[in-house]
């Protein structure tokens, strides 16, 4: 495996505890970082994550962005190489593309 992949794998792995561990999202809401990605020279990273329900997205986001410095620092404690990646933090539009087109698929069926 490519040392960036691996990285990103980490990084993916890491995130996911730390944001268990350290970020109180709003009720029955499921957060979950879908992947992560990190640049050829590892200082770079990205992480994509998933919210359910769809409307609580911005939310989420601007939670996790509050907490970035803590987050930050806990990648940096707990990352096996260093430096530790600069991390920002996206929705991954996958999973509500996929579901709509699911719901769009099932109605265009419903319809004919």
């Amino acid at each position: 495996m490519h040392k960036a992949q691996q990285r990103a794998h980490e990084l993916r792995d890491v995130v996911g505890k730390l944001l268990r561990a350290t970020v109180e999202f709003p009720p029955d809401t499921v957060v979950t970082v879908t992947k992560a990605a990190v640049s050829a020279d590892g200082l770079v990273g990205t992480v994509f994550l998933s919210v359910f329900p769809e409307g609580q997205s911005a939310e989420v986001l601007a939670l996790v962005e509050r907490r970035h410095g803590d987050l930050q620092r806990g990648i940096a404690a707990r990352f096996s190489r260093h430096p530790s990646p600069r991390v920002r933090y996206v929705l991954d539009a996958g999973p509500a593309a996929l579901d709509r087109l699911d719901r769009l698929s099932r109605s265009a069926r419903n319809n004919a």
